[in-house]
């Protein structure tokens, strides 16, 4: 069994609560869930369809963040900082990031083997390519 989350912005919040659960007790891995590459207006309509108020309400608090996102989202600042924490903690909760391709199955994919986080040579991103 693992904890699965839908999509955040928040770095700290996706990491504090990840503690949380661990410092409670709960043994379970964390698989955080990020918003991929995509364009703000995107975001807020796929945070409004699935019900992910902390979402918006972290997009809107963040208004100067907004105006340098008008154009897109890289999910780089969320990725970034679990990342670290996660090789800093290597006993950590969180085990994994599941991307979700909200600006399409390319872009994600793109980003995540320009960061190195997925090897295009591997047979589940051949297979991925195949299927395109």
């Amino acid at each position: 069994m693992r904890i699965v989350t839908q999509f955040g912005f928040d770095a700290k919040k996706f990491i504090a609560w990840a503690d949380g659960l661990k410092a409670a007790g709960v043994d379970l891995p964390v698989h955080l869930g990020v918003a991929g590459p995509a364009k703000i207006t995107t975001l807020i309509k796929y945070a409004a369809m699935c019900g992910v108020g902390n979402s918006i309400s972290f997009l809107k608090k963040n208004a100067m963040s907004l105006t340098a996102l008008a154009t897109s989202h890289s999910p780089e600042d969320v990725v970034g900082p679990i990342e670290k924490h996660f090789l800093a903690n290597p006993d950590s909760a969180i085990k994994q990031i599941h991307v979700f391709p909200f600006g399409g199955l390319k872009k994600s994919a793109e980003w995540l083997v320009e960061r190195g986080s997925w090897d295009m040579n591997s047979s589940a991103a051949v297979s991925a390519r195949a299927a395109s």
